[in-house]
């Protein structure tokens, strides 16, 4: 059977990861050659993480969703063993104080990122099962948010509360959007504020973070120096930006400026214009995301619809905390920009999404748009 494509959402992704590559050509040199003594060492690290990211989308693409939809109800019962890997010694890597990394073949894994696209698909699967009964019985939800909750608490373990976030609100997200009851799901969502709350307060540098969030001016050379130096960068690029190359944060002034902070080093060198732009491009990228859901939904295909859904949110969720993040307008996360930051983990995994996008694409064009007889496609 002939593959359907989804050509704009094709596009649109494609458009992310040239954005990306352009910006971490530009955001990594300096520390690229302090680290490695090359200049290109990390943006050839990139490329090879989109190179894997693009094989295993593949695989993704042409598997059916019924299989994926299977093989989500196992895999998420080996989240929490690979998530417990990273205190493993000898397997599990420490960076910057947090165990958030596996090693395997010389290589470096955050199970983290794996683990959200994981628990969408289990969520969107056991939320399509039940949906019949989620809005007159709560207690159905009890089970899979257990197991929710489980490797929630591993993540927080690393440290790692962004992601704990990002992945929390992404699962409210799908319950709501799977017709959950409103009272209850009120409850959990207070729940779940409460619960941050505490994380928030139950550690020192997470107090800092908060409070360098609401004066960044206050200790602009200890706790509140990322913020000050993401500020001046973005403030330096004024309307025209000073040209692409040209940012002068990114040499050793703004911390993680290929990462966490590539938002910045873009608005500087790229300026006001530029930025308007950026979110055009990031929104038309997660509006076509929440198309491709609404059309899976237009075709009863609720496992798919959830699924996208959800991918929708947190791709969103992450790319608002990031912009946030960098502008100080949201505490100081370690949130990726989805296709843009660098990252291999975070990358591959973003990828593989979108080859699971283009899957029910692909099956929505089959039941909405089927082929007539005697019509080639």
């Amino acid at each position: 059977m002939k593959m359907r494509i989804d050509w704009l959402l094709c596009t649109l992704t494609f458009g992310m990861l040239l954005l990306g590559l352009i910006m971490m050509s530009s955001a990594s040199t300096s520390v690229s050659a302090k680290m490695y003594g090359s200049e290109s060492a990390l943006l050839l690290r990139q490329l090879a993480a989109i190179a894997m990211g693009l094989a295993a989308a593949y695989l993704v693409w042409i598997t059916p969703l019924a299989t994926q939809q299977r093989f989500a109800r196992i895999a998420v019962f080996l989240v929490p063993v690979a998530l417990s890997l990273v205190w493993v010694p000898g397997l599990g890597a420490e960076v910057n104080g947090a165990n958030r990394w596996v090693r395997f073949a010389g290589q470096q894994f955050q199970v983290s990122e794996l683990a959200k696209f994981v628990v969408v698909l289990y969520m969107a699967d056991f939320l399509a099962r039940r949906q019949s009964s989620l809005a007159r019985d709560f207690q159905t939800l009890i089970p899979p948010l257990l197991l929710v909750g489980l490797i929630c608490c591993l993540i927080v373990l690393e440290p790692d509360f962004g992601t704990t976030a990002v992945l929390a609100a992404t699962v409210l997200g799908m319950c709501f959007l799977a017709g959950a009851h409103m009272r209850p799901f009120i409850v959990m969502l207070v729940l779940v504020l409460v619960a941050a709350a505490w994380l928030l307060q139950s550690e020192s540098y997470r107090v800092e973070r908060l409070l360098s969030f609401l004066d960044p001016w206050d200790d602009p050379f200890d706790t509140d120096f990322q913020l000050s130096q993401s500020l001046i960068a973005i403030g330096s690029g004024s309307l025209w930006g000073v040209g692409l190359g040209n940012s002068v944060q990114k040499l050793f002034y703004l911390p993680e400026a290929h990462t966490d902070f590539v938002f910045a080093v873009f608005a500087e060198e790229f300026g006001f214009l530029g930025v308007v732009g950026f979110v055009v491009l990031v929104s038309a990228f997660i509006g076509q995301i929440w198309r491709t859901a609404y059309r899976a939904e237009q075709a009863e295909l609720v496992f798919a619809s959830l699924a996208s859904y959800g991918i929708a949110m947190w791709f969103a969720l992450q790319a608002f905390i990031n912009v946030g993040v960098a502008q100080g307008v949201l505490p100081t996360k370690g949130i990726t920009l989805p296709l843009v930051s660098y990252g291999g983990s975070s990358m591959l995994v973003a990828i593989v999404c979108m080859g699971f996008l283009m899957r029910v694409a692909h099956e929505t064009s089959l039941v909405l748009d089927p082929v007539r007889p005697g019509r080639s496609r």
